[in-house]
């Protein structure tokens, strides 16, 4: 499910599908968002196997 879609949920629907009330979630979203764009902004290596590694393991 998409933030989008969650935001239409009452407050009880909202707290049973994430676990934390809305206000905590309010405050917890900028941060996650900021630690997302760090995390893909550092870059790194690249990945040793490829995805053609695993199709043959079916």
């Amino acid at each position: 499910m998409r933030y989008e879609e969650i935001k239409q949920l009452t407050d009880e629907q909202f707290q049973r599908l994430t676990g934390v009330k809305r206000a905590v979630f309010e405050k917890m979203l900028p941060v996650f968002q900021a630690a997302c764009t760090l995390k893909k902004a550092r870059g790194g290596r690249f990945n040793k196997l490829g995805i053609g590694v695993f199709s043959c393991w079916r």
